[in-house]
């Protein structure tokens, strides 16, 4: 019994979600060939950072930038 009423209200949740999505799927498609096309330019972006060796000019930056605070929570993670 627990398992049944536990699974209920997924069962509902995933037919909210399916009507939901078949409403708004094309405004769903461009935003998803938008973000495509946007996490591409930031892969060829970083790709050219890495080549060049900008990434380890901001490393090297970032830790003077940044309060000792966030320094000390950082090196506790």
């Amino acid at each position: 019994m627990f398992g049944f009423g536990a699974s209920m209200p997924m069962l509902a949740l995933a037919y909210g979600a399916q009507s939901l999505l078949a409403r708004h799927r094309s405004r769903l498609s461009d935003a998803g060939s938008t973000a495509k096309t946007g996490m591409g330019l930031v892969l060829v972006l970083m790709g050219l950072a890495v080549v060049t060796e900008v990434d380890k000019q901001v490393e090297a930056f970032l830790p003077r930038a940044m309060p000792p605070e966030w320094i000390d929570l950082i090196a506790q993670i």
